[in-house]
């Protein structure tokens, strides 16, 4: 009990002070990007798995998001965290 409570504790202090990252994407990497619009939680306000499919411009990504293209800002986009990568790939069978 004790070290699963921990673990919860952990995982929402990080998923708290979780921020966008600026840097250097390429197509076909798996980031997932900041929303505020119809999030309650704070593991809401961070999109699921999205590979990116374009650039627009030096600011603007095009993303494929649970198969809907989306138009998001470069500075509210992350890389992908490893269990969402994982779910991803095991979902588009795309597993080594």
């Amino acid at each position: 009990f004790a070290a699963g409570d921990c673990s919860l504790r952990v995982q929402m202090a990080l998923v708290r002070r979780a921020a966008p990252l600026v840097g250097k994407y390429t197509v076909g990497d798996l980031v997932e990007f900041k929303r505020e619009q119809g999030a309650t939680t704070e593991e809401e306000k961070w999109s699921h798995a999205t590979r990116i499919i374009g650039f627009d411009g030096e600011k603007t990504v095009w993303g494929l998001c649970d198969g809907v293209p989306v138009c998001v800002a470069i500075d509210k986009i992350r890389p992908c965290t490893p269990e969402k990568a994982l779910a991803y790939l095991y979902l588009n069978k795309q597993l080594i």
